[in-house]
């Protein structure tokens, strides 16, 4: 059925934009089809390459900010639109952000027509179908955007507590023998085993594939985290062993203390996934306790490693090569010589024979 609307002007239609964008992650839009005039949510401007939240000649403008292998999927819509062949419009492409880059959206929206019957509007809504979503249905956790939320809600200096990181061993290799489905099964398990140990202070997040991030901040301690894992471990064992062995798996753990630590969202997050492979690299079903020394160790050999590679592809710029003649204490001739190499990079003089 055709949708007409009598006596509306756009000034009406901004109006409800600005009333109802507030209330809402999306953007609302409106396209005058005969003035070729269009309206959207003041805020996404601020996301997308936009000249305003109102301007004309909206044909010309949307090759600007949509990318353009996208463009003739888009006209190709709209002319079917104008044409009076649809009254619906659902499209899937990319604009372009303030800094050029593609961002996936989902289009919608529907015709309304003047008293003639010709379109008049196209009014609808826009939403990022790329955009990481804030809770996780599989497992039915809060997911990245909510930690996210949750530690920009915390103070500056962390208070006493811990965080914890937790990772299932191999679900690559139970996905590849029972399936995807099982998988996700899997997963919705796991955190209900965590949630039944776990205390009323404590959060629990999914975080990527297989990671799930614990927090609590009420003035545990490290004791306290590593006797959680513990509780976490025999709770797993134990759903193994009731579901008879269907499949055997077990879960490692990272840990960090938080008292007196910056609120700094990344940084906790690059020494969780440090912390979690190293208790991966102890063998898997085991804990590991950050620990800045390690951390600094490590940093310093994946530095050294990409430099050593970066010298290698460059004509093995900062190496140099000594010889030095090794002596028969018999008759005080040369016999041979041995080379010691060395590589200069950032101040820093490794030697190695």
């Amino acid at each position: 059925m055709k949708k007409v609307i009598r006596g509306v002007p756009k000034e009406a239609m901004a109006y409800m934009i600005q009333l109802f964008s507030p209330t809402m992650d999306d953007y609302l839009y409106v396209v005058d089809l005969k003035e070729d005039y269009y309206m959207i949510s003041p805020q996404a401007v601020e996301r997308f390459r936009l000249p305003g939240d109102h301007f004309y000649h909206a044909t010309e403008e949307h090759k600007k900010f949509v990318y353009e292998e996208d463009q003739p999927s888009l006209w190709a819509d709209l002319a079917r639109i104008n044409a009076g062949q649809t009254d619906d419009h659902n499209l899937d492409y990319r604009w372009l952000d303030r800094q050029g880059e593609p961002v996936w959206i989902n289009c919608r929206g529907i015709v309304l027509r003047d008293t003639d019957g010709s379109p008049k509007y196209l009014i609808g809504c826009i939403n990022e179908i790329g955009k990481k979503q804030k809770a996780d249905n599989v497992s039915g956790l809060m997911g990245e955007v909510g930690l996210w939320h949750y530690a920009r809600n915390c103070d500056k200096i962390l208070p006493e507590g811990f965080i914890m990181r937790l990772g299932i061993d191999d679900l690559g290799g139970v996905n590849g023998i029972l399936g995807m489905n099982y998988g996700d099964f899997l997963l919705k398990e796991t955190a209900n085993c965590i949630q039944r140990v776990m205390e009323p202070q404590q959060k629990l997040f999914r975080l990527v594939s297989d990671q799930f991030i614990i927090t609590d901040l009420s003035g545990k301690t490290i004791s306290d985290a590593c006797h959680l894992y513990d509780q976490i471990r025999f709770e797993i064992s134990r759903w193994v062993e009731t579901h008879h062995y269907q499949t055997v798996f077990t879960i490692s753990a990272g840990i960090i203390g938080t008292g007196g630590r910056w609120n700094d969202y990344n940084q906790l997050l690059k020494y969780l996934e440090f912390s979690l492979n190293e208790a991966k690299r102890l063998g898997k079903n085991e804990s590991y306790v950050f620990c800045q020394a390690d951390y600094d160790a490590w940093s310093h050999r994946q530095e050294l490693r990409k430099q050593l590679l970066h010298a290698i592809n460059h004509g093995y710029e900062g190496f140099e090569v000594y010889y030095q003649p090794v002596i028969d204490r018999k008759d005080h001739k040369v016999v041979s010589a041995e080379a010691l190499m060395r590589f200069f990079v950032r101040m820093i003089q490794i030697t190695a024979t």
